[in-house]
């Protein structure tokens, strides 16, 4: 099944001014058995962990850099779910068959990944001569209507 996340992440974006990712990264950090990571790279997303004794971990979920906006797997705990609602922060449960608008995926995605609805091809609104026809034909994009979720992450 794919999961729309154009409602959550427009909340996100309308509800961005103010937000503090490094307030909610310490937060998080400091409850027990938590950690984050993210890549240096794009910086995009914090992957949430939950370590157990043993120094192993567990993925739990993702929380936006930009925006106030977290996606959480089924084994996230409830004092992680807690912080982020007492934090402002929106929450959907996570799936990696996604859609979204295309507009709004922009936003969340890196300047590296080309989003290109290509169903535009096909009735015409997008033109042979046209960038976007460029991107398509150079296989280097994804479509917003169904796309792996990691792919922002990249």
């Amino acid at each position: 099944m794919i999961k729309d996340l154009t409602d959550i992440f427009r909340k996100g974006i309308i509800n961005s001014a103010g937000y503090n990712p490094e307030i909610i990264e310490h937060q998080l950090e400091n409850l027990t058995n938590i950690c984050l990571w993210y890549d240096d790279w794009h910086f995009s997303w914090y992957y949430i962990y939950i370590k157990d004794e043993k120094g192993m971990t567990e993925n739990c979920g993702f929380l936006s850099t930009h925006f106030p906006v977290a996606l959480l797997m089924k084994n996230c705990p409830d004092n992680v779910r807690n912080l982020l609602k007492n934090n402002n922060i929106f929450t959907g449960n996570f799936s990696r068959r996604c859609s979204c608008d295309e507009e709004i995926l922009k936003q969340y995605a890196s300047e590296e990944l080309n989003i290109v609805d290509d169903r535009k091809l096909l009735d015409g609104r997008i033109s042979f001569d046209s960038k976007e026809f460029e991107i398509i034909c150079s296989y280097y994009y994804t479509d917003p209507y169904d796309f792996d979720f990691y792919i922002l992450l990249d």
